[in-house]
């Protein structure tokens, strides 16, 4: 799940981001742009907003689709093969729906990555973008590695780092490996570090966000805070969930998301809690109410401009991010599962198919906004 931060973004993340936001948030209008539901009976769908005309899904039968987001019509579908629930990665010319390439306009199938490595390939592994390099986690001798894929002059190179991949590290070229409790960033095409970091919570399954000179990982339980000065980056703080607030205690594998320096935590079915990235004090926090009958909590949100962009109880609503105050909420009888949110509008899907498409009437400042 995926939002853009620009009309022509060159994104490298793909599944994160979802997490990230930018552009002129709104209040939307009472009624949807449009409402659609795609061509099959069940759907879990991994959404992406590109440019201002077009969004990409990917259902879990791995049929990959192209929507016009003015009209809500789909330009184009394309079966990419037998990989069950593979994320989604795109930026200006390609959409990566393992195991195939797409070129992002017309639909057309420009490789197989199977058919380039000779291997079949499964979800696991991190996969990022960066132009024409798709690149890839993998093991080779049992130890973590890094497939590097030339989508243009269709070579595969494998990069025996003994590291793991985890993401795209703002400029072109630069990526974040983990070794052990190490997050490296690593220039792949000079082949050196740029700076490594130790000392971070040791966990297989770790959810990294970055935001300007600020990154946040998150592994069972803890969050680490970290800041990149001058070239180089240490450790600001780490805290576990309990010690940030008493209502994360216990939290598994929240939501996050980060701007600026705040950053926002969402404990499934309990609360959603705003801290300051600086310290992790708490700036705000709003407790779900208890929905007899109906799954409380929250599935997903992004953040634009101002507003936290919610599934809510499987309902849509939309908050003040500087002080969590709801600023509108959407129709009940459309049971969300995901959002997504770019330029001026806002995109909801369900498990069965079902997309719904909301714009901006006019932008939204928070008034409580610090000046």
């Amino acid at each position: 799940m995926s939002t853009l931060q620009s009309d022509e973004w060159d994104s490298r993340l793909g599944y994160l981001g979802a997490r990230f936001g930018s552009g002129q948030g709104g209040i939307p209008k009472g009624k949807p742009l449009w409402r659609m539901t795609l061509p099959s009976e069940s759907l879990e769908l991994d959404m992406i907003c590109v440019g201002s005309d077009s969004m990409y899904c990917l259902d879990e039968s791995n049929t990959c689709y192209r929507i016009n987001i003015e009209e809500g019509k789909v330009d184009w579908a394309v079966e990419c093969g037998a990989v069950e629930l593979a994320d989604l990665l795109i930026n200006k010319d390609y959409v990566v729906a393992l195991p195939k390439v797409l070129d992002r306009a017309s639909g057309e199938i420009v490789c197989d990555l199977e058919e380039m490595t000779g291997e079949l390939l499964d979800e696991s592994g991190k996969m990022l973008l960066d132009g024409s390099i798709l690149m890839r986690g993998c093991e080779i001798g049992e130890k973590p590695s890094v497939m590097k894929f030339d989508l243009v002059g269709k070579n595969l190179e494998k990069l025996e780092l003994g590291c793991s991949l985890d993401s795209p590290a703002g400029e072109a070229g630069l990526v974040y490996l983990w070794c052990g409790d190490e997050l490296i960033k690593y220039d792949y095409r000079l082949r050196e570090e740029r700076w490594r970091v130790g000392g971070l919570v040791k966990e297989e399954d770790r959810m990294m966000l970055e935001f300007g000179d600020s990154i946040i990982v998150e592994t069972q339980g803890y969050l680490s805070s970290l800041k990149e000065i001058d070239g180089n980056a240490s450790i600001n703080w780490v805290k576990s969930f309990g010690e940030i607030s008493s209502l994360l205690d216990g939290a598994v594998a929240p939501a996050l998301g980060m701007t600026g320096d705040m950053a926002y935590i969402a404990r499934y079915g309990k609360c959603i809690v705003a801290i300051d990235n600086k310290n992790a004090k708490i700036i705000w926090e709003v407790i779900l109410e208890n929905n007899p009958g109906k799954l409380k909590g929250i599935q997903n949100f992004c953040i634009v401009g101002d507003l936290l962009v919610c599934v809510l109880n499987k309902y849509l609503i939309v908050l003040d991010r500087f002080d969590g105050s709801e600023v509108w909420s959407g129709e009940k009888d459309f049971k969300a599962y995901s959002t997504q949110a770019h330029m001026n509008k806002i995109i909801f899907s369900s498990l069965g198919g079902d997309i719904l498409c909301y714009k901006w009437t006019e932008p939204y400042s928070s008034p409580v906004k610090p000046k």
